[in-house]
């Protein structure tokens, strides 16, 4: 069942991060739903499922933004990587949290596709377009990555993929985070 989760998940996220479009204020910066699928997978799920997310999302992005091939998926992979090391550090369940994960994923995602395009001249960007693009992607990663978060709990724990948790306190015969 995580694997179809997964899977409709990415699709819906694709096709929101190439309809919705871009504000020129943050440099035309789309949404960065596909990294917050990423970042949930990695921050609430074991590592195999991060990766088999990020190389799945990184080929997504990869197809629908003209990128080559792979090139996200690296990207993608060290950022997971990166979130699931810090797990145990941080509070996964706080949305500031998240949205620190994914504000700064955001951007140096777009810095790194941004020296990257640029030092193989695929683009023909000014340095300030580029850090305006990176920062109006911080801004839109920080606001979504809560909302995929919530969303994604609430998918998984309906159809069962993790426990919600009444679920749990009610296995387990305790109140775990309720005063008494």
């Amino acid at each position: 069942m995580t694997g179809l989760v997964m899977i409709i998940a990415m699709l819906i996220a694709t096709v929101l991060q190439v309809y919705l479009p871009g504000h020129p204020m943050l440099g035309s910066a789309r949404c960065p739903l596909l990294l917050a699928v990423v970042l949930y997978y990695a921050l609430c799920r074991p590592r195999e499922a991060m990766a088999v997310a990020a190389c799945l999302c990184g080929v997504l992005l990869d197809t629908t933004s003209g990128i080559p091939l792979g090139f996200s998926c690296v990207c993608f992979l060290a950022i997971g990587v990166f979130a699931s090391r810090c797990r145990s550090l941080v509070l996964v369940e706080a949305a500031i949290t998240q949205a620190f994960f994914g504000a700064t994923a955001a951007f140096l995602l777009h810095v790194i596709q941004f020296v990257f395009l640029r030092s193989t001249d695929m683009i023909a960007v000014s340095l300030g377009a580029g850090l305006l693009k990176a920062t109006g992607a911080a801004v839109l990663g920080g606001l979504v990555t809560p909302l995929v978060f919530v969303l994604m709990r609430v998918v998984d724990a309906s159809v069962g993929v993790v426990l919600r948790r009444n679920d749990v306190d009610e296995r387990f015969g305790g109140d775990f985070g309720q005063s008494a």
